[in-house]
C-alpha cells in the first residue's frame, strides 16, 4: 500500500507476523451495534477502556465495533500465549505500520541482533507521540501473555503517548498497572456487567433475526440467556433454525453451544469455577449456602466478586440477597462435574440434604434423582406430598406424580391419584369427583394398604363439603375415625393426628350446618388428640377452637384463634382448597360483633376473590350471606338483600347440594326482621331444618302466641354455650316487656353472661322496650360493656336509612302482599279479588308502594322489587 509521497510509505510487517495479529476482525454487519458502550469509550486523548469479562461477551466484537469507527487510525494487535518479547514488539511495529507511514523504519536491522525491550518500548511509544495525529490502540487478549512480558507491558504502559486512546480486552482482571493512565482522569473500566446486553438490545437483535419477541413463549425462552450476550445469541439462532414449537437443536447447533460455554468457563479462575461446580444442585444461592458447600471462608467473597462483575451469577431481584447461576453455564458444570461419578454423587447428597433443611424438598427429590438414589427420593417425595397439596403447589405435584405415585400403595393407580389430589387443591371439584370414582374402580377388589384408603376417605370428605354435602362430609370422617380408633392397641392414650383423617372439612361443614352438637364434638375430639401438644401451631387446632368459640357466643376468644390461625397458615404457605376460609369467616364475624363493620367487610373482599378463584362455593357463600348481615347493621337494607341474591346465585351452580341454600336461609331470616316481612319469615322458617336460629324464631312466636305457657315452652331451649343462655333470657324479658321488673332481670343476667364474651349485637336487634331498659341500666352502672352497647343503640337511632329499609320506606305486610301479586302479571281487579278487597283500596295501597319504592309504574316497582329480593 502506497501512501502519499510527502508522508512517505506504509512499510510492511516485519517478518514472522501474521496479518492476522494485527489486523481488526470483521464487524458482522447484522449484528447489534453497542452504541451505549461505545459513547463510553470514545473519549479523546489520552484515554484508556479496560474491558474484562469470560468468553462470551462480545469483548472482541465491541473492540472491533470501536476499530470499524476511525479504521484509518486504529492499530489492532491479537496477543498468543506463544508470544516471545521479540514477537510482542515485532507484532505493535506491524500493527503500527498498517496506520503510520515509515513507522520504526530500522526496525529489521534492530532484531538482527539482541534487542533491549524496554528501550524499544520506550522507542516505540516516542514515535507514536510524534505521528502527528491521534491514534487508536486495540490490545486484544493480553491475558494470554506470559508472566516474563508482563515487565515489558508495564514498561509501555508507563510510556503510553497523550496522543493515544487504547482498549485492553481481557478475560481476568490485568497485572499490568494502569496508574499512568489514571493520573489523566482517563481510565474506565468494563465489566461483564456492562457487556451484557440491555432489554432493548435484545429485544432489537430477535426483530433483526425475524424472531417474534413479542410472542410470551419466545420471550420466556430468551430470558434464560440472562442477557448474556453468547446466550442470547444461540438461543435466536437456534429459534431460527427450528419450527415455532423450538423441537430439539441440531447437533451442530448444541455443538457450538457447548464449545462457546466450554470456552467462556475454561477462561475463570479456578477457584472461582470450584466454587461454581460445588453449587450445580442449587436454583438459588446464598452466602451462607456458598461458604457450607465450599467449605472456605473466602468462599463468599469469592462469589459476590463474581456477582459484581456480572459474569455468570447475578441477582435474583434487586436488593437481594440470594443469586442464581447463569443456566447454560450450570447445565455445562453439572455434565463436567458428572463425569466424576464419585465427586458428582458426592456433591448430590451434601446438596440434597441442605435442601432439606432449607425446606425445599422438591429440590432435594430432584438433586437424589440426578444422582439416581431412587429410594431417598421417593422418602422425601412421600414426606412433602401432604405439604405440595396443603399450598397446591400444582407444578410440584406434577413433577412428583411417577415418583410418589408408585408408593402410595393402589398400584399404577397411584399417578392418577396425585393427579385428584391436584384438582381438589385447586377447587376442580367436578374433574376430581369424576376421576375419584375411575380410580375407585381401579382399585376395587384389590388389597389396598391403609394409607391409601385414609387418602381416598380425605378426598371424598373434602369433595362432599367443596360440592355442599355437608352431612356427608361428616359421615365420612366419622366412619373413618371409627375405623382407626378400632386398630388402636392403646385406646387409653391422647387420639392420634392419623385418626382425624378428613376432620377439617368435617368442621366446616358442621359449623356451616349450624349443628352445634355435631361442632362440639369435633371439637372436643380435637382437644383431647396428640395435636393438642402443639396447639399454638397446628391449623386444624385453632380452627377448631375458634368455630367451637364462635358458635358459643365466645366473639373475644374466636377473634384471637382465629388471627392466629391465619397467621399459621400464612407460615405454611396455605394455598387452594386448604386456605383457612373458616379463620377469616371467624375474624370477620367477630369484627361484625365488635361493632367494626367496615373492617369485617375488608376481611372479607381480602378473601372472597380467592374462595371464588379456586371453588369454595360454601365459603363464597357464607361470606356473601354474613356481608348481606353485615350491611343490615349498618342499615343498608337494599345493599343487603343483593346480597343475599348473589348468594343465591353462586347456590345455583350445578352440583350443589341443597344443604348449601341453609346458609343463606339463616342471614336473611335476620334481616327479614328488620323489615318486619313476616311472610318472608315464615316462609324461609318453613323450609329450613331444626337450627339455633329456627329454634330461637319458634320459641318466640310460640311463647306470644300463648303467653301463659312461655315457662313451660322454654324449659327445653337448650343452654349450653354462653350464646344460647344470652338468647334465650333475652327472648325471656322480649316475651315479659309487660313486667318491667321481670324482664330487667333477664336482661341483667343475659348482660352478665355476655360481658366477658364480647357478644354485643344481639343486644342491638331486641324490641325498643327492652333496649330502653339496657339504656337504664346503663345510666345506673356505667360499665365499660354496657357504655359500648348503649352507645351503639344511640349510634343505630341516629343512622340514616336507606331504602326499603328506612322505617317510613318500609312496605306493610299487605303492600308486600300486592307487590308479589304484581308480579304475577294479573290485573288489578284479580288482585284485589283474592286479598278480598275493594278496588278503591287496592288502588290506595298501590299509590303507597309506587310512592315507598319511588317507582312510577308496576312494570318498575316488580323490576325493583326482583332487584331488593322482595319478589
Amino acid at each position: 500500500m502506497k501512501a502519499n509521497k510527502a508522508k512517505g510509505e506504509f512499510l510492511p510487517p516485519l517478518p514472522g507476523v501474521s496479518i492476522a495479529s494485527v489486523t481488526p476482525p470483521p464487524v458482522n454487519p447484522n449484528f447489534i451495534l453497542r452504541s451505549q458502550l461505545l459513547d463510553r469509550m470514545n473519549r479523546p486523548a489520552p484515554s484508556a477502556t479496560i474491558i474484562v469479562a469470560p468468553s462470551g461477551f462480545g469483548k472482541t466484537s465491541l473492540g472491533a465495533q470501536w476499530a470499524m469507527q476511525n479504521p484509518e487510525k486504529t492499530i489492532w494487535i491479537t496477543m498468543h500465549a506463544s508470544f516471545t518479547q521479540n514477537d510482542l514488539l515485532k507484532t505493535i511495529i506491524s500493527s503500527c505500520r498498517r496506520v503510520i507511514p515509515d513507522f520504526c523504519s530500522k526496525a529489521e536491522s534492530l532484531f538482527a541482533g539482541e534487542v533491549d525491550g524496554h528501550a524499544m518500548g520506550v522507542e516505540i511509544a516516542n514515535e507514536l507521540s510524534q505521528a502527528g495525529k491521534d491514534f487508536r490502540l486495540v490490545w486484544d487478549g493480553t491475558d494470554l501473555l506470559s508472566q516474563d512480558l508482563v515487565p515489558l507491558m508495564q514498561s509501555f504502559t508507563n510510556s503510553t503517548p497523550i496522543n493515544l486512546s487504547f482498549v485492553v480486552l481481557r478475560r481476568s482482571m490485568p497485572e499490568v498497572s494502569y496508574t499512568h493512565s489514571a493520573s489523566f482522569n482517563s481510565l474506565i473500566l468494563l465489566t461483564a456487567a456492562d457487556l451484557k446486553f440491555t432489554n432493548e438490545e435484545v429485544t432489537a437483535w430477535a426483530k433483526i433475526n425475524n424472531i417474534e419477541i413479542e410472542n410470551q413463549v419466545i420471550a420466556d425462552q430468551l430470558s434464560a440467556a440472562d442477557n448474556w450476550p453468547a446466550g442470547v445469541h444461540l438461543l435466536i439462532e437456534k429459534m431460527r433454525s427450528q419450527n415455532p414449537n423450538f423441537m430439539k437443536a441440531s447437533p451442530r447447533m448444541k455443538l457450538q453451544s457447548n464449545m462457546i460455554v466450554m470456552e467462556a468457563i475454561n477462561s475463570m479462575d479456578e477457584i472461582d469455577r470450584n466454587i461454581l461446580e460445588d453449587l450445580i444442585f442449587f436454583e438459588e444461592i446464598d452466602l451462607n449456602i456458598v461458604e457450607e458447600m465450599n467449605g472456605s471462608i473466602n468462599s463468599a467473597k469469592k462469589m459476590e466478586a463474581m456477582v459484581d462483575s456480572g459474569a455468570f451469577v447475578y441477582e435474583v431481584s434487586q436488593n437481594s440477597d440470594k443469586y442464581k447461576i447463569h443456566s447454560m453455564i450450570r447445565d455445562y458444570l453439572e455434565s463436567s462435574v458428572a463425569e466424576d461419578s464419585e465427586r458428582f454423587t458426592k456433591l448430590g447428597k451434601k446438596s440434597a440434604e441442605m435442601l432439606k433443611k432449607r425446606k425445599l424438598p422438591l429440590q432435594a427429590l430432584i438433586a437424589y434423582q440426578k444422582i439416581k438414589d431412587e429410594n431417598s427420593a421417593f422418602l422425601i417425595a412421600r414426606e412433602s406430598l401432604s405439604q405440595f397439596i396443603f399450598s397446591a403447589d400444582i407444578g410440584s405435584l406434577k413433577k412428583m406424580e411417577e415418583l410418589v405415585g408408585s408408593g402410595l400403595g393402589i398400584g399404577p393407580a397411584g399417578k392418577f391419584g396425585i393427579e385428584i389430589y391436584a384438582n381438589v387443591a385447586i377447587g376442580e371439584n367436578e374433574t376430581a369427583a369424576h376421576d375419584l370414582q375411575i380410580l375407585e374402580s381401579m382399585i376395587a377388589g384389590r388389597d389396598v394398604d391403609k394409607g391409601a384408603a385414609d387418602e381416598i376417605i380425605l378426598m371424598r370428605s373434602r369433595l362432599a363439603f367443596t360440592s355442599g354435602f355437608f352431612k356427608d362430609a361428616i359421615g365420612f370422617f366419622w366412619a373413618a375415625h371409627s375405623r382407626k380408633m378400632n386398630e388402636l392397641e392403646d385406646k387409653k392414650g391422647a387420639i392420634p393426628k392419623h385418626a382425624l383423617f378428613g376432620i377439617a372439612p368435617a368442621l366446616d361443614s358442621a359449623f356451616l350446618l349450624d349443628d352445634k352438637d355435631a361442632l362440639w364434638k369435633l371439637r372436643d375430639l380435637v382437644q383431647s388428640s396428640n395435636i393438642a401438644t402443639f396447639s399454638s401451631k397446628n391449623l386444624t387446632f385453632l380452627i377448631s377452637q375458634a368455630l367451637g368459640s364462635l358458635s358459643e357466643g365466645r366473639f373475644n376468644d374466636a377473634y384471637t384463634l382465629g388471627k392466629d390461625a391465619i397467621k399459621v397458615a400464612e407460615s405454611r404457605q396455605a394455598g387452594g382448597a386448604f386456605i383457612p376460609y373458616a379463620a377469616f369467616y371467624c375474624v370477620a364475624d367477630c369484627l361484625r360483633e365488635f361493632g367494626k363493620e367496615e373492617e369485617a367487610l375488608e376481611v372479607i373482599d381480602q378473601i372472597l376473590p380467592t374462595a371464588l378463584k379456586f371453588k369454595q362455593y360454601p365459603w363464597v357463600i357464607a361470606y356473601y350471606a354474613r356481608s348481606a348481615l353485615i350491611l343490615s347493621q349498618l342499615g343498608r337494607i337494599s345493599d343487603a338483600l343483593q346480597m343475599i341474591a348473589k348468594a343465591r346465585e353462586i347456590s345455583k351452580t350445578p352440583l350443589l347440594g341443597l344443604e348449601i341454600n341453609n346458609i343463606i336461609d339463616e342471614q336473611e331470616i335476620v334481616i327479614r326482621v328488620q323489615t318486619e316481612d313476616t311472610v318472608r319469615i315464615q316462609e324461609l322458617l318453613s323450609r329450613m331444618p331444626d337450627s339455633e336460629i329456627t329454634l330461637a324464631f319458634k320459641v318466640s312466636f310460640a311463647a306470644m302466641q300463648n303467653p301463659s305457657q312461655t315457662a313451660k315452652i322454654f324449659e327445653g331451649y337448650p343452654e349450653k354455650s354462653p350464646r344460647q343462655q344470652v338468647i334465650k333470657k333475652l327472648m325471656l324479658a322480649g316475651i315479659n316487656a309487660s313486667n318491667p321488673l321481670l324482664a330487667r332481670e333477664y336482661v341483667d343476667e343475659a348482660l352478665a353472661i355476655a360481658a366477658p364474651t364480647g357478644m354485643r349485637q344481639v343486644f342491638l336487634q331486641i324490641s325498643p322496650e327492652i333496649k330502653s331498659t339496657i339504656l337504664d341500666l346503663a345510666e345506673e352502672k356505667p360499665t365499660v360493656f354496657l357504655q359500648g352497647i348503649a352507645s351503639s343503640m344511640r349510634a343505630n337511632l341516629g343512622k340514616t336509612r336507606t331504602g326499603i329499609g328506612s322505617r317510613e320506606d318500609r312496605l306493610t305486610k299487605r303492600e308486600l302482599d300486592i307487590l308479589r301479586r304484581l308480579s304475577t302479571g294479573l290485573p288489578i281487579s284479580q288482585i284485589a279479588d283474592s286479598l278480598h278487597i275493594s278496588i278503591n283500596t287496592i288502588k290506595t295501597h298501590l299509590k303507597n308502594v309506587y310512592r315507598k319504592m319511588k317507582v312510577e309504574s308496576r312494570e318498575e316497582a316488580v323490576a325493583l322489587g326482583r332487584e331488593q329480593n322482595l319478589i
